[in-house]
């Protein structure tokens, strides 16, 4: 309520926008008198604000007042705690992420902008003539698709990790569950809705008609609902692959000896476990990311044995495939959390200490 009056600044767009004649003459004296209201209306509704927050509590759902509730107590923790080296890494990485999805995206559009202007011979009937710019951005737009959902997804890690470093350590599983949720669901909704404005202005150039343009976004977002899960795997697997890619260059040394020794002392409590992906497993065809499985357990997933093949310290958006053994690091107690969520018969019950046998092997990849 108190930022409902717009301020004498769109007195200066207005005029500016009118001495252009980049805008018609009814918008000065529309921008003067919404803020004249709304100048004069801010100090009632600041001084109702008290009572209106009342009238909500009482008749608004418990569900909402609740996560409402939740939200304004982990933004009042905010400052309060320190963040972890790691989580700090953790972030920026993320955030690199989102940004360089965000310039291949403007490198899509950009390109289609290019395409429009000198259409190549070769390319079909469609993307000639009049409608050439309508498909071009919709071309545009499906293949933007992966990025935007992958960086929504990074946006709700993003508020889940940001939510646990700002909570005590004496907050209960339940309610750390909850403000995590309202937290990420925040952050990825206003992140997703910045990036869909970004990606119009870069596609400003080849934006078609108003009516076109609801009509397409309506057929994006069934394609989005219905494929969802396939351009999670897409964008997981060229992620992977560039990351294998990188791994790889040549003249690079990995001494997997010198480590061995100062993580077997600091990890020196933890166990590990291995669990099988069967057919009927409820890990099957899901994300790490999706199973919550720190969150749920405060164990973690260290490796996957997939086909003769080791995928270590997977990521987040990495799926679990049925016959797929995956390798758990955590706790006693937390990899009995991990049994009884998902059944004694799920898990192989090879837990040993660090420095024995296949664990020994794995800690030291690890």
């Amino acid at each position: 309520m108190g930022l409902v009056q717009i301020g004498e600044f769109s007195f200066i767009i207005a005029s500016l926008g009118l001495s252009l004649k980049v805008t018609s003459q009814f918008l000065y004296p529309i921008a003067v008198t919404v803020s004249a209201i709304t100048t004069l209306l801010t100090p009632y509704l600041i001084k109702s604000s008290d009572r209106l927050v009342e009238f909500f509590d009482r008749h608004a759902s418990k569900a909402v007042v609740r996560n409402l509730e939740l939200y304004t107590q982990w933004v009042g923790r905010l400052g309060r705690n320190g963040k972890g080296s790691m989580a700090s890494r953790l972030i920026r990485k993320w955030l690199l992420q989102i940004i360089l999805n965000m310039v291949l995206m403007g490198a899509v559009f950009i390109g289609a902008s290019l395409l429009a202007q000198h259409p190549l011979a070769w390319l079909p009937g469609i993307f000639h003539g009049e409608n050439s710019r309508t498909a071009l951005w919709l071309l545009g737009a499906m293949l933007s698709l992966p990025l935007l959902i992958a960086n929504y997804r990074k946006l709700q890690a993003l508020g889940m990790l940001i939510a646990d470093l700002r909570m005590s350590v004496d907050t209960d599983r339940a309610r750390k569950a909850s403000i995590q949720t309202v937290v990420s669901q925040v952050i990825a909704l206003t992140g997703t809705a910045g990036m869909a404005l970004l990606a119009l202005l870069f596609s400003s150039a080849l934006l078609p008609p108003t009516r076109v343009l609801l009509v397409l976004l309506l057929i994006l977002s069934l394609i989005v609902w219905l494929l969802w899960r396939s351009f999670v795997r897409v964008y997981s697997k060229a992620q992977f692959a560039l990351q294998e890619t990188f791994a790889e260059m040549p003249g690079q040394s990995h001494s997997h000896e010198s480590h061995a020794a100062p993580l077997s002392g600091i990890l020196k409590d933890a166990k590990l476990d291995t669990l099988l992906i069967s057919k009927d497993s409820p890990f099957a065809g899901k994300l790490i990311r999706e199973i919550q499985l720190r969150t749920q357990t405060g164990t973690s997933i260290v490796g996957i044995q997939r086909k003769g093949t080791s995928i270590v310290n997977p990521g987040p958006d990495e799926e679990l495939l049925v016959g797929d053994e995956i390798l758990i690091i955590g706790l006693e107690g937390q990899l009995n959390a991990v049994r009884e969520l998902f059944g004694e018969t799920e898990t192989s019950r090879v837990t040993a200490q660090f420095g024995r046998g296949r664990a020994s092997r794995a800690a030291q990849e690890f």
